[in-house]
């Protein structure tokens, strides 16, 4: 049997989590609850990388990082790539690009500065400060917009991220907008209707579920978190 071993806070982590369920592969999690172990005793450069924390392990083998186990499960058998990333190779290409949009644009300059803000500048022992700083917050939330409206275009001329049908492009978006949404950084207004729409169909569905149900200590979640309707 496979386990994995993951952090709920990590959205790519999610986003494998999605991926399990979906592939209706049967798998036992171990979610990483001490955020010290996760952070402390590390270099600064190391922790923008904490995130790569997600380990599956089989057979004696282990494979580290979000991408490389989307990966191996892809290649394990074509129909796994087919729904993960589309039947054809320009529809792979697509959803591989936008993948990485997310994972080195959106993410880096966003959900990682909200978590680290939030959370992990209490366990960061080179300052002197843990409060978050306000400011930054401001300044990343008015950033968020323009990433959710060019999210918004792609969805316009498209049912998905990366097409007509579902692929690990929008989970790896839902996954990252959910940590979002969870601390109420997402202002769903008018202007995002179209991409309100789609995130409701992805949340809706049944493999997003222990998704829904994850907390985080301490924080309370939005009040639209885990409603299917809002």
């Amino acid at each position: 049997m496979y386990e994995l071993h993951y952090f709920n806070l990590c959205p790519f982590a999610r986003s494998i989590v999605l991926l399990l369920n979906e592939l209706r592969i049967d798998c036992k999690c171990f979610e990483e609850k001490n955020y010290s172990n996760i952070v402390l005793g590390l270099s600064l450069q190391e922790k923008k990388n904490f995130f790569e924390s997600t380990i599956l392990k089989y057979n004696n083998e282990k494979i580290s990082g979000s991408q490389a186990i989307t990966e191996y499960f892809a290649e394990l058998d074509e129909n796994n790539k087919n729904i993960l990333f589309g039947n054809s190779v320009t529809a792979r290409a697509r959803t591989r690009s936008f993948i990485s949009w997310v994972e080195h644009d959106m993410f880096h300059n966003i959900v990682k500065i909200i978590l680290y803000e939030k959370i992990f500048k209490n366990y960061d022992t080179n300052i002197s400060s843990h409060s978050p700083d306000s400011v930054l917050i401001r300044e990343t939330e008015s950033n968020l917009k323009k990433y959710l409206l060019h999210a918004q275009s792609i969805l316009e001329d498209n049912e998905y991220c990366a097409g007509d049908n579902v692929t690990m492009a929008d989970f790896v978006l839902a996954s990252n907008i959910s940590v979002l949404d969870y601390f109420n950084h997402v202002v769903w207004g008018m202007n995002l209707k179209r991409l309100k729409h789609w995130y409701l169909i992805i949340k809706s569905r049944p493999n997003f579920k222990n998704i829904l149900g994850m907390r985080i200590p301490g924080f309370h979640s939005s009040k639209q978190y885990s409603c299917i309707d809002f």
